[in-house]
């Protein structure tokens, strides 16, 4: 477990996805717990090899306290447990999203719809996929399978995330989630795949965008 003694933070414990939460975000926190959960128990993918895995609902002011990287796109940290040699990974995932987070959508779309792919929805929810997107992610780590190419990590992640899904009933989702992967390499700025790092948000804005549609694209098997 991530030690959080610089903020007070809410539990809502629960024996599949522990949750700590900032004040006044419970029905976000919630929401997100119960997605997550709800694939986790569709699909077992923590190994009995695994470490833990945990998910934080932050404000903004507890995010910084706790995180240098961007407030509003979801990442990972991982611990190492000294007693078992175990990685245990914590989600964050933002509250709210920053208007200047959805405003920087805005070019990435219009040159995607330019080219004939037109977003499906607002961005809100192609971040709530890409927190999906991190909680597989966590899973890999947690699971101790993380390998030295993070572009293939993110194949392995969305292979993951999108049979979830699946498994969860959430056909409308993955219909979206290969309607963004689309929209996002469209309207991204190219680049090579072995550019491809976590956490996401030190890559370029438009870059992210495009290595993680091309990835995404990669892992359905499907080609723009």
């Amino acid at each position: 477990m991530l030690t959080t003694k610089k903020v007070y933070l809410h539990t809502l414990a629960d024996d599949v996805l522990p949750m700590r939460y900032s004040v006044n975000t419970l029905r976000r926190a919630a929401q997100m717990q119960r997605f997550l959960k709800e694939l986790m128990q569709a699909n077992n993918v923590l190994s009995d090899r695994a470490g833990s895995l945990e998910l934080l609902v932050l404000d903004r002011s507890d995010w910084y306290n706790l995180s240098s990287f961007q407030y509003g796109l979801p990442l990972n940290k991982t611990k190492k447990d000294p007693e078992t040699n175990l990685l245990n990974a914590t989600l964050f995932v933002a509250a709210d999203y920053p208007p200047k987070l959805i405003q920087r959508f805005n070019d990435p779309f219009l040159k995607a719809a330019k080219e004939g792919y037109k977003a499906p929805g607002e961005p809100r929810e192609l971040l709530d996929l890409l927190a999906g997107c991190e909680w597989a992610h966590a899973l890999l780590l947690a699971n101790q399978e993380q390998s030295h190419e993070k572009w293939r990590d993110e194949v392995r992640v969305v292979s993951g995330f999108t049979q979830a899904l699946k498994a969860a009933g959430h056909d409308f989702l993955l219909g979206q989630f290969k309607l963004w992967a689309k929209v996002q390499k469209a309207g991204g700025d190219e680049a090579e795949l072995s550019d491809f790092t976590y956490p996401r948000c030190k890559m370029p804005f438009t870059t992210m965008l495009y290595l993680q549609g091309a990835a995404w694209l990669e892992a359905l098997n499907t080609r723009v």
